[in-house]
């Protein structure tokens, strides 16, 4: 995969930890607006369509969202 498709993905997963407040050092910084989880629904969105255009590239990688 190039690495402008990982710079995307890597943004995207930031967006969906920021809007959750999953990168915020301070337990107040975890309350989020309305309007930072509606960006970070959005973002797991466009996770998906990339994980489902990998698919459809032949690419064998998956992309897990918060599955361990």
């Amino acid at each position: 995969m190039k690495s402008e498709s990982l710079s995307v993905i890597g943004g995207l997963i930031r967006r969906v930890s920021v809007g959750l407040g999953i990168l915020a050092e301070e337990p107040k910084q975890r309350i989020r607006t309305e309007a930072e989880i509606r960006d970070a629904l959005l973002a797991v969105e466009e996770l998906r369509k990339v994980q489902l255009d990998m698919r459809g590239r032949g690419l064998t990688g998956k992309l897990y969202l918060g599955e361990h």
